[in-house]
C-alpha cells in the first residue's frame, strides 16, 4: 500500500498540518517477481537484493528456456507476475556494437517490444527496463538531463543501440497515454563491481582495463596499448548500487518517464587507468591507440530527478568499487 503524507506541527497554534507527498510501503512477500537476463552482471546481483526482501516467487527464465522475441513464450513466463524487471539484452561493449549493429538494432526492438507489450495484455502492475546511456545525443554536455535524450543523433558508433532503447522509452510513454500502462526505464551509465565480465572481446571499459593491466604485469610488460583517447570521460556506478535503484523504483515510482540511474561523477579514463595501475602496483608507458572505437567524448548524468523521486543515493564509492572489482577478477582468474 502507498501512504501519501508529511505532517507538520506548529508549536504556536498546536495545529498539525498535513501535506501531500509520497511514501511507499512495498510487500514484496506478496509479489512475484519476473527477472529477465538474470543470470547476467546486473540480473545476479538484482536477484541476490529480491532474496534479501523475502520476494514471494522470483521467476528468473534463462535464454535457452524463453526467447524473449516471441510473443509465445513471453505469455508463458508473465503468469500470475506482479512486477517485471526487464534486463535482458545484447549490450556486449562497443566493440560489439561496431561490428554488430544491425543485430544490436533488431534484437533489442524485438525483445523489449515484445516483454512490454505481453507484460501489459498480463495485467502487471508495472515493468521496469533497464535503458542506457547511449541514448543520448553524441554533441551533448555533461551532465545528461533526461530531457536530453530528444536534443539530437546519438554517438555514431553505438547509435543502433541507443535509438534501439529510445524505442524502449517512447513505447513506455505511449503506453502510458494510451493504457494507463506503468511502464518505465532507467537510463544507466557504466556499471562494475564484483562478478564482472572480464573477456576482452566483450567487456566494458573498467573489466576490460583489469584484465589488460594484470595481463601487463604479469608478462612484465614496459608498455601497454590502451584504446582511445586518455580525456574520454564516464560516469561509472557500482552494480550493487544498479541494483538497488530497481528496488527504488518498484517501491517508489508509478511514473513513466526514465530515469538515469548514475554517481553523477564524470572521470577520465586516464584518471581511472592510474587510479587502477596504483592498486594493482603496475607502471608502465601508456600507448594510446586512438584508432579503436572510443565512443562518446564526454558522458555523465544528473541524478538529481532520481535522488529526488527515489531517493537514490549511490553507496560505493568508485576507489572502494574497484578495489573489489579487481579482488573479484583475481578470485575468477585463479
Amino acid at each position: 500500500f502507498n501512504l501519501y503524507f508529511i505532517i507538520q506541527l506548529n508549536f504556536r497554534s498546536s495545529k498539525i498540518k498535513i501535506f501531500h507527498t509520497y511514501f511507499s510501503i512495498m510487500k514484496w512477500d506478496s509479489k512475484n517477481v519476473l527477472v529477465t537476463g538474470s543470470s547476467g552482471f546486473l540480473g545476479s546481483h538484482l536477484i541476490s537484493l529480491l532474496k534479501k526482501k523475502n520476494t514471494k516467487k522470483i521467476i528468473a527464465p534463462r535464454s535457452k528456456e524463453c526467447d524473449l522475441r516471441k510473443s509465445l513464450d513471453c505469455k508463458k513466463i508473465l503468469e500470475d507476475i506482479d512486477i517485471v524487471i526487464h534486463l535482458a539484452g545484447m549490450g556486449n561493449g562497443i566493440g560489439f556494437i561496431k561490428e554488430h549493429p544491425g543485430t544490436i538494432f533488431y534484437n533489442t526492438i524485438l525483445m523489449d517490444s515484445t516483454i512490454i507489450e505481453e507484460s501489459r495484455k498480463a495485467n502487471v502492475e508495472k515493468i521496469i527496463s533497464a535503458s542506457t546511456a547511449n541514448v543520448y545525443p553524441h554533441n551533448l554536455m555533461p551532465p545528461f538531463n533526461e530531457s536530453d535524450i530528444w536534443l539530437g543523433f546519438p554517438e555514431e558508433i553505438s547509435a543502433s543501440f541507443g535509438i534501439a532503447k529510445r524505442l524502449q522509452i517512447m513505447q513506455s510513454i505511449a503506453y502510458r497515454k494510451e493504457y494507463g500502462f506503468n511502464s518505465t526505464a532507467l537510463i544507466l551509465s557504466n556499471l562494475y563491481g564484483s562478478g564482472d565480465n572480464f573477456n576482452l572481446d566483450s567487456s566494458n571499459v573498467i573489466p576490460s582495463l583489469i584484465s589488460k593491466i594484470s595481463n601487463a604485469k604479469f608478462n612484465h610488460y614496459k608498455k601497454i596499448e590502451l584504446w582511445g583517447n586518455p580525456t574520454t570521460t564516464r560516469d561509472f556506478l557500482h552494480v550493487e548500487d544498479a541494483a538497488n535503484a530497481f528496488i527504488l523504483t518498484a517501491e517508489n515510482s508509478n511514473k513513466s518517464e526514465s530515469l538515469n540511474i548514475a554517481s553523477g561523477i564524470e572521470t577520465s579514463i586516464l584518471e581511472l587507468v592510474n587510479t587502477l595501475m596504483d592498486l594493482m602496483n603496475f607502471k608502465a608507458e601508456i600507448i594510446w591507440n586512438k584508432n579503436k572505437p572510443i565512443g562518446a567524448s564526454r558522458r555523465a548524468l544528473n541524478i538529481d530527478k532520481a535522488k529526488s523521486e527515489l531517493k537514490f543515493i549511490p553507496k560505493i564509492d568508485l576507489l572502494s568499487g574497484l578495489r573489489e572489482t579487481i579482488d573479484s577478477y583475481q578470485k575468477q582468474s585463479k
